[in-house]
């Protein structure tokens, strides 16, 4: 038999749901399989400008402007299950860092929402545009004209100003470095991304973009590099030497750039484009590039029991034959369980294995392209894709 020593090292759990995201959109959602980049379906039949993800295997939404609506949906099961009336037009929403609070830019305040009790409070900030929570700290930080108003929710809500520029245009993205100790805030009237040092709420440094105006920004996984979009194409800036270090180019505009939560990937929104593009950052090859229709802006990445978790441990496990026709066989030193999912995401099946027995049987599959999610007993865990003929 020949083997195929296919090496695709995994930062997956094993959803109930294959991954699943959302994206925002008119007149509803998609509903987004993060496994096999695929839209699996639609939810809702109003406008949802907004979209998050959450730490507790649920997504939120908000209507569109004029709205004061947010709703709770199953991320496993892509269902309404909750929803309930907050003051004042939808904005900008995440909850990933406490479970079961939503934290949303609504009107000129940043409300906090606890989803489960239909609670509220919130802080009054002149102008938000945009929020993004603070990794491992109890604090959302709003851009607002040239401020970013950073505010505490360690003991009721209160706030702090970080003065980034004097035109009250650049309100657009800040993003933190995976750890949140650092944070990175595009400037585009002054064609700068500031450095700010996250603990001492300082500005420390800056990249000069010229000639391009930034407004959307990601940090890379490593948080070596800086990636910023220029219409089609994505400018990638060295941190460590402010320079401009190479770029790439999308077939479509780029609205919205989003680092995933646990691959070394960038997912590109292309609002005017109705779909989504996967980029792998270190090659910067396309990996996927799937329509979801319905003018999408904003991604939700289900995180928690049924998404995305970051796993530490990583194994290289051998798979042969492939092409299988009956017997996959699986090279594993450990007790192992095995999960086959068809490309749309549906499961086929689940076999346990060892190093005695370490084969599934893959006859009674039809012909074609499968995935397989392999979960060592030590923790390790694994993608791989087989064809069966």
């Amino acid at each position: 038999m020949n083997r195929l020593y296919t090496i695709l090292a995994c930062c997956l759990a094993f959803g109930a749901n294959a991954q699943p995201m959302i994206s925002s959109g008119f007149p509803n959602m998609a509903l987004i399989n993060g496994i096999t980049y695929q839209k699996t379906g639609t939810l809702g039949t109003s406008n949802y400008s907004f979209v998050t993800g959450s730490n507790n295997g649920k997504f939120y939404a908000g209507g569109a402007f004029g709205s004061n609506t947010v709703y709770v949906i199953n991320a496993a099961t892509g269902t309404f299950i909750d929803s309930m009336s907050v003051p004042s037009d939808a904005g900008e929403m995440s909850a990933y860092n406490e479970p079961n609070t939503l934290f949303e830019v609504r009107g000129t305040a940043l409300y906090r929402i606890n989803t489960t009790a239909k609670t509220y409070d919130s802080i009054a900030i002149g102008n938000p545009f945009r929020e993004e929570e603070r990794p491992g700290a109890k604090e959302v930080w709003v851009t607002a004209d040239s401020m970013i108003h950073v505010v505490s929710y360690a003991s009721g809500l209160s706030k702090s100003t970080i003065d980034i520029s004097s035109n009250i245009y650049d309100n657009a993205d800040v993003r933190f470095t995976k750890g949140g100790s650092i944070a990175y805030k595009s400037a585009g009237s002054r064609k700068k991304i500031y450095k700010i040092d996250a603990n001492a709420k300082q500005v420390t440094d800056s990249i000069d973009t010229s000639p391009y105006n930034h407004f959307v920004i990601e940090v890379s996984t490593d948080s070596s590099k800086i990636y910023a979009t220029n219409n089609k194409a994505v400018i990638i800036y060295d941190v460590a030497t402010k320079a401009r270090v190479d770029s790439f180019v999308s077939n479509k505009q780029v609205m919205n750039l989003y680092r995933h939560p646990s691959r070394a990937e960038l997912w590109a929104v292309h609002h005017f484009d109705d779909s989504v593009t996967v980029f792998n950052e270190s090659s910067k090859a396309t990996i996927a590039s799937f329509g979801i229709g319905n003018s999408p802006n904003f991604l939700g990445f289900a995180d928690g029991t049924v998404g995305i978790n970051n796993i530490n441990k990583q194994s290289n496990i051998n798979i042969y034959p492939n092409p299988a026709t009956e017997k996959l066989y699986i090279d594993v030193n450990q007790s192992a369980k095995v999960y086959v999912y068809d490309m749309l995401g549906a499961k086929q099946g689940v076999y346990n294995i060892d190093k005695m027995s370490n084969n599934i049987n893959v006859a009674s599959l039809i012909p074609g392209m499968y995935i397989i999610y392999i979960q060592l007993q030590d923790g390790g865990k694994q993608r791989v894709i087989f064809n069966k003929e």
